[in-house]
């Protein structure tokens, strides 16, 4: 398996856990693959990105770090009021602290959380949770 697909598979292994601990479970959709948001209550939407490499030395084939970052937005429908989605959203951040890992990639920041935040396509409210991470390759 690529380091790139262990990060990804880790983060995914990790976050499906923690949705897991949840009664129901918390669905969670990720961007680019078909996902129906519930009709009513918390879901979650994953979009990853492998952000940049950095050389660690100068000869060809030298080790180099590279960083990323996973969106997660915690999601409620519209009429259903914020207090659930900023409560999940610091649930989501102390899954994810500084320096805990997943794959090969560990946090590099405690998540930022932002919003709430209006989604007029789903008629619904979000609140994003941002996840950077490093991994040396």
């Amino acid at each position: 398996m690529s380091i790139t697909a262990d990060i990804y598979n880790g983060f995914s292994a990790k976050l499906e856990a923690f949705a897991q601990t949840y009664s129901p479970a918390i669905p969670i959709g990720y961007i680019g693959i078909d996902f129906v948001p519930p009709k009513s209550g918390i879901w979650l939407l994953v979009s990853s990105v492998m952000s940049s490499a950095t050389d660690l030395g100068m000869e060809v084939g030298a080790d180099f770090t590279e960083t990323g970052t996973h969106n997660i937005m915690v999601y409620s429908r519209e009429g259903e009021g914020i207090e659930g989605i900023l409560d999940m959203a610091e649930d989501v951040r102390d899954a994810f602290t500084k320096r805990s890992t997943f794959g090969t990639a560990y946090v590099t920041d405690t998540p930022s959380i932002r919003g709430p935040v209006k989604d007029d396509r789903l008629a619904a409210m979000l609140v994003p949770v941002r996840i950077d991470w490093r991994v040396v390759r």
